[in-house]
């Protein structure tokens, strides 16, 4: 029984400093600024939805601009193959998903401010458009 209690005394301590120091409400003031900058990346032809809430996002990654899915082999080869370690080279951490779609998730640190978020962004554009060509997948107007 002492484990549980440990674990509910760091879990408090935890609500403690994240309401100290403002955690959720960076968040919560970040939020829609993130997501205007998430949303540009709709317009890679890789990048065929955009959604999440708070610093919890996920893209969906296509084929082509009517939204055709990746196959299972092309799925391997971009989210096991290519992704990681061009993320990796990019200075960003992500998660991968192909339980379906192709999907990209990401998590930006909750301390966070508006330049670490455009930088990110601006990192996951360029991983993306490269993505894109890597898979042959077609173009569209660039991200600005």
């Amino acid at each position: 029984m002492v484990g549980v209690n440990v674990g509910v005394a760091v879990a408090l301590r935890n609500m403690e400093i994240f309401a100290r120091d403002g955690i959720l409400e960076n968040v919560r003031t970040l939020e829609p600024h993130l997501s205007e900058r998430l949303a540009t990346l709709r317009e890679l032809p890789i990048v065929g939805d955009v959604r999440g809430a708070g610093f919890f996002w996920a893209m969906e990654l296509v084929k082509d601009d009517a939204g055709a899915r990746f196959d299972k082999t092309e799925r391997d080869r971009l989210l096991r193959g290519y992704l990681p370690g061009r993320l990796l080279d990019a200075g960003l951490i992500a998660g991968t998903d192909d339980r379906g779609d192709a999907v990209l998730q990401i998590a930006p640190p909750l301390i966070s401010d508006r330049p670490l978020l455009d930088d990110i962004v601006a990192r996951l554009a360029d991983v993306l458009a490269d993505a894109g060509a890597h898979m042959g997948v077609g173009a569209k107007a660039a991200v600005a």
